[in-house]
């Protein structure tokens, strides 16, 4: 089943690949600046020359050789084909290590070799792939007791995206409990791998945060949701307005402690607001399954789902969209299980398995949560979905363990004499 899995992933993304045309969308431009700088100046800057400390060089660096060489954006997306291929052969490994049975493994394996979502961003120029391949190779090297190889692949994740870097406080917290020892080394790898990049923060640009990301997500998303319902202005008018005013100011390396304080003044004004936004966003991270990006993907949608959901609520992107809405329930509805069933395995849970289980509960929480408010949709639950799979597969847990099997039995012969 291995096998046929790895034959999956590989067969149907070469033949969208031959189909489509266009494998960015719009964050891959930021993506592309950084690599440029790399591959042209060996530095790593923003389109306007400046030290880069919104996105973070991980896929910059990946990218950089292909720009180099003048590669086709499709030949970039084939190395994706790799990544997804790794992410296949380690999922089967981990749901080996954990239920000892090639048939759970496989099944796993096949699942998240042709989900749509992880199919979908694997066609992009675009960093998911790379990160989940980074995540399942943390969780394979934590759940075997490697604690130094778990920090080297939990920081290559938060060098790709730095929406994962609170995992290099939360895990070893979690864990210092009942693994002091091999937490306390996971922490301390973590902090010699990522305090280089905040110091060149602090040296290059005067910042002293790993991503600027979050100050932007508090200040644009956070804040501009509440900003724009308070104002009664549209979503993406209020977002357009706020970009508008940080570019004004790009100079100014204190802007990112403003924006920061200003989103979570804004958010504190109305907790009520926020609140909603956000929980609806974690809905959609959870359940919407990427109809839409895939309408978009063919030229049939021409996106603003984000902003309608904002400002108008679902009603509303349904009035104006009701195919893509009714694509998207039925397919929400097949999808149900990567999601139902993770909560009644909790239950399911061998006393062996319960901290592997709760390391994959509480990656998939944090990237469900960080991916929900305005921005969220199913681009971030996309990382998350081996871990839901793996999750999922404790419902099938096995009476007992196939492997590995246990040596034949010796029959005792009687003695000639």
């Amino acid at each position: 089943m291995l096998r046929i899995a790895v034959v999956l992933a590989i067969a149907l993304r070469l033949s969208l690949i031959l189909v489509l045309g266009n494998f960015r969308v719009d964050d891959t431009a930021t993506y592309i600046a950084g690599a440029q700088s790399i591959a042209a100046r060996g530095a790593f800057l923003d389109a306007r020359g400046n030290p880069e400390i919104f996105r973070t060089p991980g896929y910059p660096l990946v990218l950089a050789p292909f720009l180099a060489l003048h590669a086709s954006d499709a030949l970039i997306v084939t190395m994706n084909i790799v990544f997804a291929v790794l992410v296949v052969i380690v999922t089967w490994k981990i749901a080996r290590q954990l239920f000892a049975d090639d048939r759970v493994a496989g099944v796993c394996a096949l699942i998240v070799a042709v989900e749509p979502a992880m199919l979908l961003w694997s066609l992009k120029v675009m960093p998911e792939t790379l990160f989940t391949l980074c995540l399942v190779l943390f969780a394979y090297a934590a759940i075997c007791e490697k604690p130094i190889a778990a920090a080297i692949a939990l920081c290559a994740a938060i060098y790709v995206k730095p929406i994962a870097w609170p995992l290099a406080l939360l895990v070893p917290f979690a864990g210092v409990w009942v693994r002091p020892k091999q937490a306390l080394i996971l922490l301390a790898t973590c902090i010699a791998l990522l305090a280089p990049w905040h110091l060149r923060n602090y040296a290059t640009a005067d910042y002293v945060g790993f991503s600027s990301l979050m100050d932007r997500s508090l200040y644009i998303s956070a804040g501009g949701s509440v900003a724009a319902r308070e104002q009664r202005v549209p979503f993406a008018e209020m977002r357009r307005r706020l970009i508008a005013r940080d570019d004004s100011r790009a100079a100014d390396p204190k802007r990112f402690a403003e924006m920061r304080r200003e989103g979570v003044s804004r958010v504190a004004s109305d907790p009520f607001g926020w609140t909603k936004t956000q929980l609806f966003g974690t809905f959609r991270t959870l359940f919407e399954p990427g109809a839409a990006e895939w309408a978009r993907t063919f030229g049939l949608y021409g996106g603003g789902g984000q902003s309608a959901m904002v400002d108008g609520g679902f009603r509303r992107f349904a009035q104006k969209h009701p195919i893509l809405i009714a694509v998207s329930i039925l397919w929400a509805i097949v999808l149900l299980p990567l999601i139902a069933l993770p909560i009644a395995a909790a239950t399911h849970v061998p006393a062996h398995s319960r901290l592997a289980f709760g390391l994959f509960a509480l990656i998939a929480i944090w990237l469900v949560l960080a991916g929900g408010g305005v921005p969220g949709y199913h681009r971030f639950r996309v990382p998350a979905i081996p871990f839901l799979v793996l999750m999922s597969a404790f419902v099938y847990t096995p009476r007992e363990c196939s492997f590995p099997s246990p040596p034949p039995a010796r029959s005792q012969q009687p003695s000639a004499s």
